[in-house]
């Protein structure tokens, strides 16, 4: 019972509804909300998380990795964002940043002053229950074309396909079976999405 002496009275309740998400599709956003912060808890690595928001209020955080296991795949992550720069501003970032603040100011500087919407595809990851997970493709997520239009893709066409990605669900070598695990769709390269080639 709440204090007020509510209790189970369903004739006041509404319908929970889906949100404000996007699903798969080509929508123009503009950054909201830019920061840097720790993903994970046991070996926390640091994320730009940058927020789109639809004029309708829909929003997607998409995290920007910034640190990798090594510097190889760090470069690797830190491209991701030197793509976004190339495609706004025609030039690479050559700063050296300072310490972690210095970046998060450079970013919110250059995506929350944009005075013009993104138009930004967004993917995501099928869970093995079916269940699709938005986020921005590796690479290609700006549309820098002349014909945009906004719509969401149909489950299982092209464009969907292209975008939304099977979960990697990690091979394992149970008890009954000690040899390892074979995809044969996965030969010559394919057992990576396409913007991680």
């Amino acid at each position: 019972m709440t204090n007020d002496g509510f209790f189970g009275d369903f004739s006041q309740v509404e319908a929970a509804t889906g949100g404000n998400y996007f699903s798969p599709g080509q929508y123009f956003v503009k950054p909201k909300e830019v920061k840097i912060s720790d993903v994970g808890k046991s070996n926390p690595k640091k994320a730009l998380f940058v927020t789109f928001e639809h004029e309708d209020g829909r929003q997607h955080t998409e995290k920007f990795f910034l640190v990798g296991e090594d510097r190889k795949k760090t470069l690797k992550l830190l491209g991701r964002l030197q793509y976004l720069h190339i495609v706004l501003y025609n030039t690479e970032v050559t700063t050296a940043f300072k310490d972690w603040n210095d970046m998060e100011n450079y970013w919110k500087s250059r995506l929350l002053s944009l005075l013009h919407p993104l138009k930004v595809i967004i993917g995501g990851e099928e869970s093995s229950q079916g269940t699709v997970f938005t986020k921005l493709p590796f690479t290609d997520y700006i549309h820098n074309g002349q014909y945009f239009e906004e719509k969401e893709y149909e489950p299982g066409s092209p464009e969907y396909r292209k975008v939304v990605k099977k979960e990697k669900v990690p091979a394992s070598n149970g008890p009954l079976l000690n040899t390892p695990s074979f995809d044969l769709g996965m030969q010559g390269g394919a057992d990576k999405f396409h913007w991680e080639h």
